[in-house]
This record gives C-alpha cells, structure tokens and sequence, in this order.
C-alpha cells in the first residue's frame, strides 16, 4: 500500500502513464475520461461552515484522479492505486458499515446519486490520488467529488453544482460518518486558483485576492493521522447544537444557526451556558468576524494583519473550540519564532493533521530548518512541507 504524502508525488505525465497501465491491466484497453478534483487548505474558518458560517479555504494542486469509462451492466468497479485494493458492487447495493475503508466513498456516492433519482450505469474506474491522507488537506472531499463526476459522466447526466456538493457531503453524513459542512466539497467543486470567501449560510463563492506578493503559505504535516469520525469532530457539532438550544431559551430567541448569533447575544447568553457550551459559541462567532477581516486584509495586501488573525484563530481553536494537539501546538510555536513569519494555524477539522502559516518567500529555508530540528526533539517526528500552490476546481476530460 501507497498512501500519498506531501514529499512524493509523481509529476502529471507519470500519473497519467500510470492510471491508463492500471486501468488496461484491470479492465483492458480502450479510451478513457479522467474526474479530477483537488484537495484545499483552509486559510482560516475552521468549524464555521457547519454552522452557516464564513470560511477562507483554497484548492490545492494536488488532486485526486479517476481514469474511468462506461461499462455494461449495472455494476461499479473500482481498483485504488495508492492502496493496492479493487471493489466491486451492484449499483443498486447499499454499503456495507465498514466506515474504515476507502470504499465506503466511492459505494456512498453512488447509493447516495442512486437515491436521488439518477440512472447510474456500470463503471470501471482506477483511483490515484497525492492529496495527503489525514493531514487535514480533504483527500475525503477530493475523492468524494471526482467519484460523483465520474459517474455522472459515465451516464452522460448533469447535476449542478449545489446538487453536486449536497451529495457529496449527505455522503460524508451518512457512509463515513462525520457530520461536516460544505467548505471542503464547495472549494473542490469551485475551486479557481487562489483563496475564495464561501458563505455556508446560501452557498455563495467569491473570489479573493491571492496572499500579499513576497509570502507564501507553507503546509507543515504533523505526521499525526485523524480519524474525525471517531474523534470530537462530531461531539463539538453537538456541543454547540445544545449550546444554541440554551442560548434560545435563556434569551426566548428562535435562531435556527450559529450564523444568526452575533457577539452581543453571546455575551448577553454566557451566564445561562455551562463554560464549554460559552466557549464553543465564542469560538465561531470570532472566527466568523476574523474571516471576513482576513478578507479584507488579503485585499489591502497586509501580510501582518492575516498573520495576526491566523495566530488568534488558532489560540480560539486551542483553547475554546480544543480541537489541537500537543503535535500541531508545536508546529505552530516553533513557526512563531521564526523572523518572517506572520501567523501560523491548525488547518482542517483538527485533531492532528497540519498547519498552514503565512511565511515571507525568504525565510522559508530557515522556517523549514527549525521546525524540522524542533519538532524532532520535541516529538520524535519528521514533519513534512508542502507549498500551498493554488489549483483548480474539479473538471472532467479525456484522458
């Protein structure tokens, strides 16, 4: 088994030498179509997007592939390069409960396709991602997008975009378990070569201007693998649904969503909330606002102002959301005392996984040098580094 990390990803003409070989090898020769679609960081706005709220990710260019063509019959069958393993099942066959397999997207998707009316047809499909995996980089949401645009081109149907992204996350709800927002399937659908501002809330996309010229933003791997559905990922849902419910009775307020609190309603609300329920709301009030700053910092070209909100981003989910780890606390610390760096950040749902950190183009090679020295030291791991170099949103082609 290969998993992809962030150091070792073949180049665009080795992959593609590689998906059509397999694909000949599983199914025989013939012309093939290939689903793409890229995994994101997420710049700030981290536990909004469940809520309504106001996210800043961006696509990266690395990406999940699919080689696939039309097949007759009724039956999908998939082989996963990176994890040496091929599947097989009747379109019409609901998954199996086996939420710790890759499987379980690919089967979700098209159960969950399936049930919205659509006419699937048979599929043969190779999958080869560098997306890394558990690194908080959506390899899930990058799968789970390519997958339903190969099936829908499979069948030669069409689905819009919004229609594309509900799948695909009420198939992250229901057949892997994790009760997420749309951030991490809207910014690989959307996604168009630089930061965009998606408002949860109706779905809307802006595009913003990229990170000030003279930065960078560095994706640092922990090595520290998450399972969210397994973790706290869905109790903070919980916690913070229950909080809402105590903020509505306490204030005799009706809000459906965190998205319609704002700061006075939770000051004016804190002695009616148990502390964690307080600093759960808290948490994604102030990243709602710290997005929409962000923004405004991005175009006004002021690296010290993101870096700043991307310092108090993280101290919000470290100590009011407690969604780090000693790992990624590390990172962060080691980033901050490194002359040119402007912020750094826990990225993703959390838990482990990676951080993300404005850092100035010159002081990368030494960025690079102490968080490598300290982290080993104080952890016995290598971290790993990436460029967080903007990609495209998913798109479907010959291959």
């Amino acid at each position: 088994m290969h998993i992809p990390s962030m150091s070792d990803s073949p180049d665009q003409e080795t992959r593609t030498r590689i998906l059509r070989r397999t694909h000949e090898e599983k199914f025989g020769p013939g012309p093939l179509r290939l689903a793409r679609a890229p995994g994101r960081v997420n710049l700030i706005g981290e536990h909004t997007d469940y809520h309504g709220g106001f996210v800043l990710p961006l696509a990266l260019a690395c990406d999940t592939w699919i080689a696939f063509r039309r097949a007759p019959g009724r039956t999908a069958c998939f082989h996963s390069v990176d994890f040496e393993e091929s599947v097989a099942f009747p379109l019409e066959e609901n998954p199996s409960a086996c939420r710790g397999h890759w499987s379980r997207y690919v089967h979700g998707m098209a159960a969950v396709l399936r049930e919205t009316g659509l006419g699937l047809q048979g599929i043969e499909a190779v999958i080869q991602g560098n997306v890394p995996m558990g690194a908080g980089l959506s390899s899930s949401a990058s799968l789970l997008v390519a997958a339903g645009l190969a099936y829908l081109d499979a069948a030669a149907l069409h689905l819009e975009p919004r229609a594309l992204i509900a799948a695909a996350r009420e198939t992250e709800h229901v057949h892997a378990g994790l009760k997420s927002g749309i951030m991490d399937f809207a910014v690989a659908v959307h996604g168009r070569g630089g930061p965009l501002l998606i408002d949860c809330h109706d779905g809307s996309v802006r595009q913003v201007r990229r990170v000030p010229p003279g930065t960078v933003l560095m994706v640092v791997q922990s090595g520290v693998k998450h399972d969210l559905a397994s973790s706290a990922y869905n109790q903070r849902v919980e916690e913070c649904r229950t909080a809402l419910e105590g903020m509505n009775r306490a204030l005799s307020l009706d809000l459906a969503s965190l998205r319609e609190v704002d700061r006075d309603l939770v000051r004016r609300a804190r002695g009616a909330l148990d502390p964690v329920g307080y600093r759960r709301l808290h948490h994604v009030v102030e990243e709602n606002h710290r997005v929409l700053e962000a923004v405004n910092a991005l175009e006004a070209g002021d690296a010290r102002l993101l870096g700043d909100l991307m310092r108090a981003s993280h101290e919000s989910l470290r100590d009011e959301y407690e969604v780090s780890c000693a790992e990624i606390d590390t990172l962060v610390s080691l980033a901050h005392t490194v002359e040119g760096v402007f912020g750094s950040r826990i990225t993703g749902g959390g838990f482990g996984g990676a951080t993300v950190t404005l850092v100035r183009k010159d002081a990368v090679p030494r960025f690079r040098k102490i968080l490598l020295e300290g982290y080993e030291k104080a952890h016995g791991r290598t971290a790993d580094f990436m460029e967080a170099v903007p990609g495209e949103g998913a798109t479907v082609r010959d291959l």
